[in-house]
């Protein structure tokens, strides 16, 4: 595919390109920024015409940003979010622990029971939390909540905290990176 003509605009750095838009097909204007970057020439897109209401003015008004360094150039924004992805994905939440201990732990009499006290007690509670960020208080609310609020027996209650103590302690000894169990936390089960 040939290289698209460039057109001057009255801004420093910007230029516009002939484009078509992708929705109706009409003919619309693509705006590209060029700077340097610690001595080497970057180029990048800054916006189309209509999609996102692009002017040559706001181009170099992002294009000023970025060189400022107020702004991150599209390449580092990109590898930042792929870097929050990857972290988001690889921290050993209660959720991952579930999938994990239910993967390895199939054969057992209480797979049921267990699989059904996780997706409907403690997914919602505690399905996004690290251990070391689940604390005392946070156990509390959800015995207090069941006994209370939901009116569950204390063994159910009890069968419940139990299974949220597997998981932890299934992390712990599968040596789960950052599975670490918060010092204070104390499950208190009911009588």
């Amino acid at each position: 595919m040939p290289r698209k003509e460039r057109f001057k605009t009255g801004y420093p750095g910007v230029y516009s390109v002939d484009g078509t838009n992708k929705v109706n097909g009409k003919p619309e204007k693509i705006y590209y920024i060029l700077y340097r970057k610690a001595g080497k020439l970057v180029e990048e897109k800054a916006g189309r015409q209509k999609r996102d209401d692009m002017t040559p003015a706001r181009a170099s008004r992002i294009r000023s940003m970025r060189i400022d360094g107020d702004e991150q150039s599209n390449r580092e924004r990109r590898e930042q979010e792929e870097a929050e992805r990857k972290e988001r994905e690889e921290r050993p939440t209660i959720t991952r622990l579930w999938d994990e201990y239910e993967a390895q732990k199939t054969n057992y009499k209480g797979h049921l029971p267990d699989k059904s006290r996780y997706k409907k007690y403690l997914k919602p509670e505690v399905g996004d939390k690290v251990p070391a960020d689940i604390i005392t208080l946070d156990v509390d609310r959800l015995r207090l909540r069941l006994l209370k609020k939901d009116k569950k027996s204390p063994q159910t209650v009890k069968l419940i905290l139990s299974l949220l103590k597997r998981l932890i302690n299934f992390g712990v000894k599968k040596d789960c990176a950052r599975c670490l169990i918060h010092p204070n936390l104390a499950l208190r089960f009911p009588r």
